[in-house]
């Protein structure tokens, strides 16, 4: 019948194919054709022709040589028994250096990755020495500042903020000036470090080394600007450092808060980690504090900057969008910036004083802003401690009252320096009236909730 293939007539075409078929390997095949007449064929006479071989001979072969006593092992085992002693060596060699490596490797590798991470430091005179995790020195940099910070200085501002008290001075935040992290994500952890110096007299630099110590690059924060109709020069001094992923592209980018030395105006830059500066934004007063939050949970981080606006020397809160970072504070023209662009902030709110802060002025600010859950947004003033909690689109909730604020409300008014003492609900009202946003639409202040730029 046609269409209907016979296995019987079934040709192998090569050693390769015989020896599959018989279970062996093709040297087997050939020593069995010497020896016991392996029924294969040729197209030539020449011994290096290609061979063929029917299966039907091949079975016919095989079911008489099986009963040879002779052949019996060694078709039994065909040809394993040599390959299979020398393969156990081979696989017996291998399997001894395998384990050894993971030995080598489990002993060893954490040995020499760990003594080598970037963990900590000491400040020796001039020097930055970067430690790891076992106080053995890395690398260290020389600055060349005699009158360098201390260690201890710099342990109050190490990889992140603090909240500090102090019952000589309001509470406040202390941002880094030091972080020892990966920001580019290569396995490999940089040095960020701002040179703060003990009498001030130099610094406002910032120097990013990468594993090894070497220096990626310097950046002078500082920068000569017209601000309040006063020239302020490039000599500023760094508040503090950041970093965080503000574009979610796996990279951490880098922000610096710095202003005009014992002045204002405060300067923000965000780099990236090649140096590139992708936004920076002024206020006409200082920053303290710096937070993230998905405002508008678009997936992106808004930037919450707490501080104080010299101008209206009141506590201020700018929301600015990471990704369009430009201009400065809203200002009178008395105060305003030359040479900058409108600012791009999202909102710029002006808080209240209390009766007490009246006392303090200037220097009232937001010391702190906080996310409370996933609908509330706190701020704290650093004075009398009042509380004011926002929504997500930063509509005012509520103002709180601290014990801080009644304690040094009695203490004025016994001494005459108050003298209408308003109950903790009328002023609770009069703060809650009193909060300022600026609308970009009318470039006014008004008391209800308004954007200075669209999300």
């Amino acid at each position: 019948m046609t269409g209907i293939k016979n296995d019987k007539n079934e040709r192998f075409s090569s050693w390769k194919e015989i020896a599959a078929y018989l279970g062996c390997d093709k040297r087997t095949c050939q020593r069995w054709e010497k020896k016991f007449g392996l029924p294969v064929q040729r197209m030539e006479k020449s011994p290096r022709a290609r061979v063929f071989a029917q299966k039907e001979d091949l079975d016919y072969w095989r079911e008489g040589i099986i009963k040879n006593s002779k052949f019996l092992k060694e078709f039994q085992k065909p040809a394993q028994a040599k390959i299979s002693s020398r393969n156990l060596n081979k696989r017996y060699v291998f399997l001894v250096i395998l384990a050894a490596s993971i030995i080598a490797f489990i002993i060893i590798f954490p040995k020499i990755f760990f003594d080598h991470q970037l963990t900590d430091f000491r400040i020796e005179n001039s020097n930055l020495v970067i430690l790891n995790a076992a106080g053995k020195e890395i690398w260290r940099h020389d600055t060349k500042l005699e009158n360098l910070e201390g260690t201890e200085f710099y342990k109050n501002s190490f990889q992140y903020k603090r909240e500090l008290w102090n019952e000589s001075r309001p509470p406040h935040i202390r941002l880094p000036l030091l972080i020892v992290r990966d920001l580019d994500q290569d396995g490999f952890k940089e040095v960020l470090f701002a040179l703060i110096t003990a009498d001030e007299s130099q610094g406002g630099k910032v120097i990013l080394f990468n594993h090894k110590g070497s220096v990626s690059w310097e950046h002078q924060t500082g920068k000569k600007i017209l601000c309040g109709q006063r020239v302020f020069p490039s000599d500023f001094a760094i508040v503090g450092l950041d970093t965080r992923d503000l574009d979610n592209d796996g990279r951490q980018e880098i922000i610096i808060i710095s202003h005009a030395k014992n002045e204002f105006p405060t300067r923000v830059q965000i780099l990236r980690t090649n140096d590139e500066i992708v936004g920076e934004y002024w206020n006409a007063g200082i920053f303290d504090d710096i937070e993230y939050i998905d405002a508008n949970k678009d997936g992106y981080e808004e930037i919450f900057l707490s501080g104080q606006n010299n101008e209206y020397e009141k506590p201020c809160l700018a929301v600015l969008n990471p990704r369009l970072i430009r201009g400065g504070s809203p200002q009178s023209p008395a105060f305003a910036f030359e040479g900058l662009e409108v600012g791009k902030e999202l909102f710029y709110i002006l808080f209240p004083l209390t009766d007490v802060d009246q006392f303090y002025r200037p220097g009232n600010a937001l010391y702190r802003t906080e996310r409370l859950s996933d609908q509330v947004i706190r701020v704290w003033t650093n004075t009398s401690l009042i509380i004011f909690e926002f929504s997500f689109n930063l509509r005012l909730q509520s103002v709180s009252l601290s014990h801080t604020y009644k304690l040094k409300r009695d203490e004025f008014f016994m001494n005459g320096k108050i003298k209408d003492k308003l109950v903790d609900e009328k002023m609770i009202f009069y703060l809650a009236q009193s909060v300022l946003y600026y609308d970009g639409k009318t470039n006014a202040w008004v008391n209800h909730p308004a954007m200075s730029n669209a999300w």
